[in-house]
C-alpha cells in the first residue's frame, strides 16, 4: 500500500501568514486522496507543528530521542546538551542506573550471533511479515538503497542468525563517540529484543560513549529501549509523530493508534542521524 510522507514545509518570511502552508496542504492532501492514498504522515518540527495540527493533521503520540549513557564521556555529554546542565551533571548516575540494563541485554542475545552485511538479498523476502499493522517497506532493493548505498557510507548494517538461519537485521550508525540505532527487525519478538539488543553491544564495540534512538511513545519500540536502558528527554513539550487521514478506511485507523506503528529513524527522509 502505498502512502504519503510530508517531508519539508516552509515558506519565505515575507510570504507567511497569506494561507500558502495551509493551500500547498490541501492541494497535496487532495491530490494523494485522489490517488486513493489512505494516510500521510510526517514527523514535524516546533516551528511547522501549530500549522500542521490546524489543517486537519493529528497528533498520534510524542516522538523523542532516548538517549542510552555507555561511558562518562564529552560524547556523552553532548548527547544531553539539550536536557540542560543539570541533566548533563547528572550524566555519572544515568550512566550508572543504565548499566542495570546490561545483564537484560547479554539474555536477549543468548543463542544470537551477528555478521555483517555486504548486500541485502533473497533472505530479507524469508523473513515473515512484521507483527503490526504499519510498517515501511525492507525489502532488498530498499534496505540496500536506505544503508548501504548513502553518499556518505557511515551506516553498519548486520544480520541476525539463530542456529545459522537468518532471523532478522539491524542497522547502526557511530560518530565521534555517538552511536544511532536506526533500525531493527526480528522474526518473532525474541529475534526483534536480541536485534535491539545486537546493536547497543555493537556500538559498545564500536567506541559509543552515548547511543540514540527515535521513539514513538505507545509504539513496539517504546518498552524495548527502556529495557535496554534508554531514558527519553526532559522535555515537558515534546514533538509529536502526526497523521493526516486523506481517505477514511481500516488503514488510515490503523494509523491513528501509535501501537499500530513499526516506525524507527530507518523510516526518516534523512540519509542518518549524525
Amino acid at each position: 500500500m502505498l502512502v504519503a510522507q510530508a517531508s519539508d514545509a516552509m515558506v519565505f518570511p515575507e510570504w507567511q501568514r497569506k494561507g500558502i502552508f495551509r493551500r500547498l496542504d490541501d492541494d497535496l492532501s487532495a491530490r494523494a486522496a485522489a490517488e486513493g492514498i489512505p494516510f500521510g504522515f510526517a514527523f514535524c518540527g516546533r516551528r511547522s507543528r501549530k500549522g500542521f495540527l490546524a489543517n486537519g493533521w493529528k497528533p498520534i503520540a510524542p516522538y523523542r530521542t532516548w538517549t542510552r549513557v555507555l561511558r562518562v564521556a564529552r560524547a556523552a555529554y553532548d548527547a544531553r546538551r539539550s536536557d540542560g546542565r543539570l541533566r548533563r551533571a547528572l550524566l555519572p548516575l544515568e550512566a550508572l542506573r543504565a548499566r542495570g540494563a546490561d545483564a537484560g541485554i547479554r539474555r536477549a542475545v543468548e543463542g544470537f550471533e551477528d555478521r555483517p552485511v555486504e548486500r541485502f538479498g533473497a533472505e530479507i523476502a524469508a523473513l515473515p511479515p512484521p507483527r503490526r499493522r504499519v510498517v515501511g517497506e525492507r525489502d532488498a532493493a530498499y534496505l540496500n538503497w536506505r544503508f548501504l548505498e548513502t553518499p556518505r557510507r557511515t551506516h553498519h548494517a548486520f544480520h541476525l542468525l539463530r542456529r545459522g538461519e537468518i532471523v532478522g537485521f539491524y542497522d547502526v550508525e557511530h560518530d565521534r563517540g555517538r552511536g544511532y540505532l536506526l533500525d531493527a527487525r526480528g522474526a518473532d519478538a525474541e529475534s526483534e529484543r536480541g536485534a535491539l539488543a545486537a546493536a547497543v553491544l555493537r556500538l559498545r564495540a564500536l567506541g559509543a560513549a552515548a547511543i540514540q534512538t527515535t521513539v514513538m511513545e505507545g509504539s513496539f519500540l517504546d518498552s524495548q529501549v527502556a529495557a535496554l536502558g534508554f531514558e527519553p528527554p526532559r522535555d515537558r513539550d515534546p514533538l509529536p509523530f502526526i497523521v493526516r487521514v486523506f481517505v477514511p478506511s481500516a488503514a488510515a485507523d490503523a494509523a491513528l493508534d501509535p501501537a499500530s506503528w513499526y516506525a524507527l529513524d530507518g523510516d526518516r527522509d534523512a540519509e542518518g542521524m549524525s
